[in-house]
């Protein structure tokens, strides 16, 4: 994995944690991991979990409740 690579899949990273941890917005959350583009981060974001952001959150927010 090249710097590059490596440096996407950190901002991808932290993009997650602040999706699950956070009520901040899509857009907001994007801007704050580096992008300015939305349609980058939403590629970059599928690309390494298979699911949009705005799903993942969804999931995210479901599997918490789940638990006791």
């Amino acid at each position: 994995m090249n710097f590059k690579e490596l440096l996407i899949e950190q901002r991808i990273k932290e993009a997650a944690y602040l999706l699950e941890k956070t009520n901040l917005s899509i857009d907001t959350v994007f801007h704050a991991v580096g992008y300015e583009n939305s349609s980058h981060f939403y590629a970059k974001f599928k690309q390494i979990y298979g699911i949009g952001p705005r799903e993942y959150r969804n999931n995210s927010v479901n599997i918490s409740q789940d638990k006791p």
